[in-house]
């Protein structure tokens, strides 16, 4: 994927003019390099942020030069109610240097235990790796069909990765559980009809009284 980007020198509070124009201020540093001030399209950025997300390594090219400098997108500041990038951060990379980052977790599948009526709790929403940055994936599929009853549990160590992907998350961090709350309720709800049963019977057992007394 490919980025094109100009050098800009409008900073601070004055970048506001930058967006006005269609344009995202941006900063380009990583391995030692100087920081790099430059603007990005707008709409450019977004297309490829919503394909990419921030684990595909980008080409940017800055004024038109040929040579293109790889980079992972680091961080991006949205506005709260438009939703549009407001300022970007890409982080130079080198394809001989493994990178740590966080990779979102994509759950695929049906879990059979739903359909059971138990609770299926999705625990992990993203995993931490090391790879080269050509190997870094832009998620990392877990198939929920394999929880099946309220005693499956899915696991980092249960994953099954390419070599070329290192995982740094604890190998025994839970990924997906099946929650006792279905369980509990039922039986609660059972104990519940259990005892309502039990008084009407009781109710239904016993005698009328009448009150006596001596006249005086």
């Amino acid at each position: 994927m490919k980025l094109n980007t100009t050098k800009r020198t409008t900073l601070g509070k004055r970048v506001k003019t930058i967006r006005k124009m269609g344009m995202v201020p941006a900063e380009l540093f990583g391995f030692g390099f100087k920081n790099e001030h430059l603007s990005v399209p707008e709409k450019a950025f977004s297309d490829i942020y919503k394909e990419a997300g921030r684990n595909t390594v980008i080409d940017i090219t800055i004024d038109g030069e040929k040579e293109a400098i790889p980079a992972l997108i680091h961080d991006v500041q949205i506005h709260p109610i438009t939703h549009q990038p407001l300022a970007v951060d890409f982080y130079r990379i080198r394809a001989d240097k493994k990178l740590q980052t966080e990779v979102p977790i994509e759950f695929i599948g049906e879990s059979p235990a739903e359909n059971k009526g138990l609770v299926v709790v999705k625990v992990l929403n993203e995993i931490t790796i090391e790879a080269l940055p050509q190997h870094i994936p832009h998620t990392i599929q877990v198939d929920v069909s394999v929880i099946k009853n309220e005693e499956d549990t899915l696991h980092i160590k249960d994953l099954n990765l390419p070599n070329t992907v290192y995982i740094i998350t604890p190998a025994d961090t839970t990924i997906i559980t099946v929650s006792q709350q279905q369980q509990q309720e039922e039986e609660v709800s059972e104990a519940t009809s259990v005892e309502e049963v039990e008084i009407t019977k009781e109710k239904k057992g016993e005698e009328p009284t009448e009150e006596t007394g001596e006249e005086a």
